[in-house]
């Protein structure tokens, strides 16, 4: 049975039973996901609240809409910024502004400069999916434990891995995929020290 059969399957059976029966499976499925986590239940709190506090920050600094293009990531304090802007002094002030908020341990800036938005939508679309569904299926990578953005075919890996063995598979599954020009590695073996900082 295929994985897509396998979730439609799953999708009509819960469909099919009590609404408590779907709160307890879909509050068993979250805990699940919370454990295999590499960080803590309030690392990922913090997390979602240092991405809320910068985008304040834009909005608060009046320069939200010349950061329209920028998206980020954050992983254990680690802020990841991909995407364009118009001027180095806008990517410049994102970066600054990120460096505000309390929690940030590091803010790794992979903004390109451009005049206009250069990425191919569905083909980043296209690829974050195959990257996604090929982590997810693949034992030997604990896909909770990592961060995926796809900005002009370019694929930006952050998060922690258990091993250098699982850190090399990672950066193996995604420069195998079709279309993708480069992988760019932010991930951190679990031992590294830098984490503990």
């Amino acid at each position: 049975m295929n994985i897509v059969l396998k979730s439609f399957c799953v999708i009509f059976l819960l469909l099919n039973i009590n609404n408590c029966a779907v709160i307890g499976i879909a509050t068993t499925a979250t805990t699940g996901a919370m454990i295999a986590d590499e960080r803590s239940v309030g690392n990922i709190i913090d997390d979602k609240v240092i991405a809320t506090k910068i985008r304040h920050q834009y909005v608060k600094n009046n320069v939200d809409n010349s950061l329209k293009g920028i998206s980020l990531e954050i992983y254990e304090g680690r802020v990841l910024l991909i995407g364009y802007t118009t001027d180095i002094e806008y990517k410049e002030e994102a970066e600054k502004l990120a460096w505000m908020v309390r929690g940030v341990k590091e803010v790794i800036n992979d903004v390109v400069i451009s005049k206009e938005n250069e990425a191919s939508l569905p083909k980043d679309m296209w690829i974050s999916t195959k990257l996604r569904t090929k982590f997810l299926v693949n034992k030997d990578i604990h896909s909770v434990n990592y961060k995926m953005m796809v900005y002009n075919k370019v694929i930006y890996l952050l998060g922690v891995a258990e091993t250098q063995k699982e850190l090399e598979t990672a950066l193996t599954i995604a420069g195998e995929i079709k279309g993708v020009d480069k992988v760019k590695n932010y991930i951190l073996v679990k031992s590294d020290i830098r984490r503990r900082n």
